[in-house]
């Protein structure tokens, strides 16, 4: 996004990352918008990768190129599946998260658990086999 904050991909990070490395590494490239070492909860350690955020597209160039350099993977954070379902948020619609179902339950039952009330859309999150995960999304 040229025009906007551009969100950086960086894997490779040492385990003992914390987010304010992260964010002292990333400002000598620019204005950070916001910045995130992933962390495994279990070991409360970074998982080897973060995110940049950056507030104009020059300085997230400029992180990718530095952080290159210094022999990390790093690129253009894709779009992530929360983003994507903020795009098409409507304000008469509410989407709801649903945890806890029968990894067998289909779109159309999760849709039917909410009747009486009308559901517009209705998805199951699925493995690579295509089985249920146990959770889902109905709007």
């Amino acid at each position: 996004n040229k025009n906007g904050e551009t969100n950086v991909y960086i894997r490779g990070l040492m385990p003992e990352t914390t987010d304010e490395m992260l964010e002292s590494w990333g400002i000598r490239f620019g204005d950070i918008a916001s910045h995130k070492a992933i962390i495994d909860h279990k070991t409360n350690l970074c998982k080897g990768f973060g995110f940049i955020k950056y507030h104009n597209f020059e300085d997230a160039e400029q992180c990718i190129r530095g952080f290159h350099y210094l022999g990390y993977e790093v690129s253009f954070a894709r779009e992530s599946f929360y983003s994507k379902l903020k795009r098409f948020s409507d304000e008469n619609n509410t989407n709801l998260y649903v945890s806890n179902i029968p990894r067998s339950m289909n779109e159309h039952d999760l849709g039917s658990i909410f009747q009486p009330h009308k559901v517009c859309s209705a998805r199951i999150l699925r493995d690579t086999q295509g089985h249920g995960r146990g959770v889902g999304f109905a709007r």
